[in-house]
């Protein structure tokens, strides 16, 4: 193996592969992940009146994301002749940057490059309506989501529902990492449900938005009184997990 195409298969067993033992990998998709997450939250925050004086840490926020998001894609480029779903295959690179994935990617940051390497000339209101596109990196959440819950049935063939309701809700050995979108997603809209508490307070805030926020209210509720539900459902599982995890340990 020649010293780029090893260099390519650390790259990518180091910061992409997930289903490897690399810590470090898991922590660069939720960083990221945590990221597509502040830009949205961010674009949204550009129609308050909080923006107004902050347009300056808004486009610093704004480049910064750029940058980040332009690195990821290079080295998911680089590493892509280290990727099983490449390798040995020719042009992986260019194989990679044509998943629809990467193509997101680069409708996210090309014009942003185009425009500053002098290739094309955006004005101020292209620029930021362009902006809108990283709208679809939300897209990229969904990355991992299908292969996640493939393995998730896989790895629960045969079991109750209830039992499979239980893996979800809490980490056992058949979890996997469905439990943790599962997570990820609950702690979203717990996050999401604090900021709209602290903003329902403004009244020039929440006056033109109140039939937004009794929505999100209402679709909260939905969420967490159906989470809570489902741990009820789910909970007598929990003495047949300790019993197994006994067993294991005798």
């Amino acid at each position: 193996m020649s010293a780029i195409a090893s260099a390519r298969s650390a790259v990518f067993s180091t910061l992409f592969d997930l289903d490897g033992k690399s810590p470090v990998a898991k922590q660069l998709d939720s960083f990221i992940t945590w990221l597509i997450i502040a830009n949205l939250v961010a674009l949204s925050l550009e129609h308050f009146p909080l923006y107004s004086g902050n347009e300056y840490w808004f486009g610093v926020f704004d480049e910064v994301s750029i940058y980040l998001f332009t690195v990821e894609y290079a080295l998911r480029l680089f590493a892509a002749g280290g990727d099983p779903a490449f390798r040995g295959k020719k042009a992986p690179a260019l194989r990679q940057a044509i998943t629809p994935f990467a193509l997101i990617d680069l409708a996210v940051i090309g014009p942003y490059w185009l425009h500053l390497l002098g290739v094309i000339n955006l004005d101020l209101r292209v620029l930021r309506a362009l902006r809108l596109l990283r709208l679809l990196r939300l897209l990229k959440l969904l990355r991992d989501f299908v292969p996640v819950v493939q393995q998730f049935k896989r790895d629960n063939r045969g079991v109750t529902i209830r039992k499979k309701v239980y893996a979800l809700l809490n980490e056992t050995p058949t979890s996997g990492r469905l439990h943790s979108q599962i997570d990820l997603i609950l702690v979203v809209f717990i996050i999401l449900s604090v900021f709209s508490v602290i903003l329902e307070t403004v009244p020039a805030i929440h006056v033109p938005l109140a039939t937004a926020f009794t929505l999100f209210d209402d679709i909260s509720v939905a969420v967490f009184s159906t989470e809570y539900l489902l741990r009820l459902y789910s909970a007598p599982e929990a003495n047949s997990d300790e019993s197994a995890m006994s067993q294991r340990r005798v």
